[in-house]
């Protein structure tokens, strides 16, 4: 992973840290702007540009405080990476069997298992097999204009099912052979999570942050929330460039653009593990949640559901603060 602290500003492509220059610490905001100085930290998280920017009046405190961070994200990328042949998650995958798992790979699992059970089943980490299955059919130039066969998908959708995990404090394992998981769609909620835990541990008051996913510790002072700019991904109209405040919330964004998919089939990243299609969701979908892994996996059932499917998740939901979507043909935008 590699990553730079540094004290001077760097380029940012991402419009939430316009939003950052003012992030503070452990003194009140009034009175210590003018003396604090800007840290920032620059690297990834799970493949995902990251950033965190900390504002302090004793900038070697923020600078070890970024160190415990970035090896923090070491850590936990240690556990979920699924291209990293030795992390948990690979080993995992490989086997078929973990034995005495971390409790931070448990306790990620187990949030998905259930998350898969109000979702009934359309989010669901198995789904790895499916995923590998298009990735290695689009591989082929011969077939980026036509779609696999379905006999072919149904196949591959044995092996795809969050009922076959089982896990226990002492053993994850899978009941059939060929399983696999992803755990994407939720683990770069869990690392934005961990982290801003740990500047909260540390003092940290008015933080804004983005691994994959953007977190807000506090307001962006006293009176004001911070601003974040949604993505509206290929085909969004109705909220480009939408900004949004955030108060101690976390926001996530899922959508079909940018997908390693080639092909003039739509096919996309974001697949149904019950059926085996993708999905066909224009834009994008955002959610806001205090829980940055909450935001995550919303945002990605979401991405595969009908408007009715929605609805009723989201009445039953008790998470979730709000759900913005950038094509008007997708729904209208929710609040809890």
């Amino acid at each position: 992973m590699q990553s730079h602290i540094t004290s001077k500003a760097s380029r940012r492509s991402f419009l939430i840290m316009a939003s950052a220059s003012c992030a503070t610490s452990l003194l009140p905001f009034s009175s210590a702007a003018a003396k604090e100085q800007t840290v920032r930290w620059t690297g990834s998280a799970l493949g995902a540009e990251g950033v965190i920017q900390l504002h302090h009046t004793d900038p070697e405190k923020a600078r070890s405080v970024l160190l415990h961070c970035e090896q923090e994200i070491e850590r936990l990328e240690n556990l979920f990476s699924l291209y990293r042949p030795h992390s948990a998650l690979s080993r995992l995958n490989e086997t078929g069997a973990l034995e005495n798992p971390d409790f931070q790979f448990l306790e990620l699992l187990s949030s998905a298992q259930s998350f898969a059970q109000q979702t009934d089943g359309v989010f669901d980490v198995t789904v790895q097999p499916l995923w590998q299955f298009y990735a290695d059919y689009y591989a082929k130039s011969g077939n980026r204009k036509k779609k696999p066969l379905k006999e072919d998908i149904q196949q591959v959708l044995k092996t795809v099912g969050y009922q076959d995990l089982d896990l226990s404090p002492s053993r994850i394992a899978f009941k059939k052979p060929g399983m696999a998981i992803t755990l994407n769609g939720i683990a770069q909620g869990y690392i934005t999570d961990h982290i801003k835990s740990v500047l909260q541990s540390a003092g940290f008051k008015h933080v804004l942050l983005s691994l994959g996913e953007v977190a807000a510790i506090g307001p962006k002072s006293e009176r004001k929330p911070w601003r974040v700019g949604l993505e509206a991904g290929e085909g969004g109209d109705s909220i480009s460039n939408l900004i949004i405040p955030l108060t101690d919330q976390s926001v996530a964004t899922s959508g079909t653009y940018a997908s390693p998919f080639a092909g003039k089939t739509g096919a996309n990243h974001l697949l149904n593990p019950k059926t085996g299609e993708w999905s066909r969701a224009k834009g994008s979908i955002s959610v806001v949640s205090k829980r940055a892994m909450i935001a995550d996996m919303y945002s990605t059932a979401l991405s595969l559901m009908t408007p009715t499917e929605r609805e009723r998740l989201l009445a039953r939901s008790q998470q979730v603060d709000a759900v913005y979507y950038s094509s008007g043909s997708e729904g209208t935008n929710w609040f809890s």
